[in-house]
């Protein structure tokens, strides 16, 4: 269970109160928890792709490894996880940037030229 409220996957009506008792506004907690929901997946997506595409992909995992560890050796908060929010955040880039690059090419086949001036 630590493991997973650090991951906001257990009860996370619950730690966001749980962690606003420490001085933190409940309202940031609940957006910082939608906002972390909306780029989780994309960043699963991102991991996927770079994996894919054969790039470097461990520095990345090792954050959520390392954070892992730390939530089940101690006890499970959703701040733990803001050592591997960098990593989240570069993951879900990637993903964003191909789901970008597949929606502008050009529906027909041609090359697209983009006009300049």
């Amino acid at each position: 269970m630590r493991v997973l409220r650090t991951w906001g996957l257990y009860s996370p009506s619950a730690q966001v109160s749980y962690e606003s008792l420490e001085g933190r506004p409940r309202a940031w907690q609940l957006r910082g928890t939608f906002m972390y929901w909306a780029l989780a997946p994309l960043a699963v997506v991102g991991a996927f792709l770079l994996r894919r595409r054969r790039r470097l992909l461990w520095p990345l995992l090792a954050i959520a490894v390392t954070v892992t560890l730390v939530a089940a050796s101690t006890y499970g908060q959703q701040r733990f996880r803001i050592a591997a929010e960098p990593a989240i955040l570069v993951l879900a880039a990637v993903a964003l940037d191909a789901a970008r690059r597949r929606l502008s090419r050009p529906r027909d086949g041609s090359v697209s030229r983009v006009a300049t001036g």
